[in-house]
């Protein structure tokens, strides 16, 4: 019997790849949640598709992280924490 391992990816799943320049907080939940948010351009590493920057909500953030809730299929949650160096306010449409 062949390891999980060596199983073929679901699908779906085939497409999801980590985000290497993640920055988690110590405590993300005591972050206070700001709605609307800020529309902003993100710089993320995908593991395989390396640099792009890609268009999100800052939600919630201080002076060394930044949640932004994400709309792309690679990523495995709503959203990712960055350092602010990788967070760009977009200009309103």
């Amino acid at each position: 019997m062949r390891g999980m391992e060596d199983r073929e990816r679901p699908p779906h799943l085939k497409h999801e790849q980590a985000i290497l320049n993640h920055h988690w907080p110590s405590r993300p939940r005591d972050y206070a949640l700001h709605e609307p948010g800020i529309a902003v351009r993100v710089r993320l590493i995908w593991e395989r598709d390396g640099e792009q920057f890609i268009e999100g909500v800052a939600r919630r953030w201080d002076a060394d992280h930044v949640y932004v809730e994400l709309k792309d299929t690679r990523s495995q949650a709503n959203g990712v924490w960055l350092k602010p160096q990788d967070v760009y306010r977009r200009s309103p449409d």
